[in-house]
């Protein structure tokens, strides 16, 4: 996949919020187990021992150990990057053309898509979510002469829903199952963060995605929020 500059500048950066949210998570549950340990030997020690009314220092140790545990939480931040500013309703369609030039002529794919379809999302956001999917789609060909994908957009209960479909192996129930867990990857000199870096930037906008396989190739639906306002005739291409 070859990704314009501006593309591959929001990839690594989105990347690198992935990377650091894993680790902040994985962090957290360390220091979480710390407080845990703390709060059982606290109450090990006040009510099997005469040590909290013989030595001031040790309740005050607990209590400067909890509350470093605590600060050290804080410090690490919030788990996730926060809400992108604003950005103008994005036609789904016109999108959906602009990712598939991305793979040509590499790439096979058919587009199927109203003729209106808006979303509040911001475009490059949007792009670079779809190629990651495209780009996971496409390596689940059997092989490169093999390789066609259909991308799909409609309304759901008039939220915007685009689907990456692919004609592979499929996936097992397992696999299926961690597929959108961070590193995970079937394929050899993957780093297995491309659905990951779609997830995260649809969840900046109030989306997601889900993976569905049922025997042959896989579905990667891309939820959307619907647009709170159409732009004015001719805005929005």
């Amino acid at each position: 996949m070859h990704l314009p500059e501006p593309l591959r500048s929001l990839e690594l950066a989105v990347v690198a919020d992935v990377a650091c949210s894993e680790l902040r998570h994985l962090v957290r549950a360390k220091l979480q187990s710390v407080a845990n340990a703390t709060y059982f030997l606290e109450g090990q020690v006040s009510s099997r021992t005469s040590l909290f009314s013989e030595d001031p220092r040790v309740p005050r140790f607990f209590t400067l150990l909890g509350a470093s545990v605590e600060s050290l939480c804080g410090d690490l931040g919030p788990l996730h990057a926060p809400a992108p500013r604003a950005s103008p309703p994005v036609d789904v369609p016109g999108v959906l053309e602009e990712v598939a030039g991305l793979f040509l002529p590499e790439g096979h794919l058919e587009i199927e898509h109203p003729s209106h379809l808006w979303a509040d999302v911001d475009r490059s956001d949007l792009q670079l979510a779809l190629a990651q999917l495209v780009d996971n789609a496409l390596d689940a060909a059997p092989t490169d002469d093999a390789a066609r994908v259909v991308l799909r957009a409609h309304d759901d209960h008039e939220n915007p829903v685009i689907e990456v479909i692919d004609e592979g192996t499929g996936l097992a129930p397992e696999v299926r199952q961690r597929a959108l867990e961070p590193y995970f990857s079937t394929k050899p000199g993957h780093l297995g963060l491309g659905l990951n870096v779609a997830r995260a930037l649809a969840r900046r906008w109030g989306g997601d995605v889900e993976i569905e396989s049922s025997g042959a190739g896989a579905r990667a639906r891309l939820r959307l929020r619907r647009a709170s306002a159409r732009p004015s005739r001719g805005a929005g291409g």
